[in-house]
């Protein structure tokens, strides 16, 4: 599922309506800095708990799309006049 595809209303020309494929062949996950986890004791001293913050950083990289001759792992429909 993707949030990037256009919502219009009016002409879709040249724009991809709808992706179909593979996304593990198609894209690469990678690890930009790896998971820090920080405890909070202060914060949640007065209750008895601690409190525990984790975060992580992570980039994709879709690099197998294909061309309009030659399909890759995801294939598109694009909208024509």
């Amino acid at each position: 599922m993707t949030q990037v595809m256009p919502q219009v209303t009016t002409s879709l020309t040249g724009q991809v309506m709808v992706a179909f494929g593979d996304m593990s062949y198609a894209a690469t996950l990678g690890d930009r800095r790896q998971l820090k986890l920080r405890f909070l004791t202060e914060r949640f001293a007065d209750q008895d708990q601690v409190g525990i913050i984790g975060s992580e950083r992570i980039d994709i990289n879709v690099h197998d799309l294909g061309d309009a001759s030659s399909a890759g792992a995801i294939v598109g429909l694009v909208g024509t006049a």
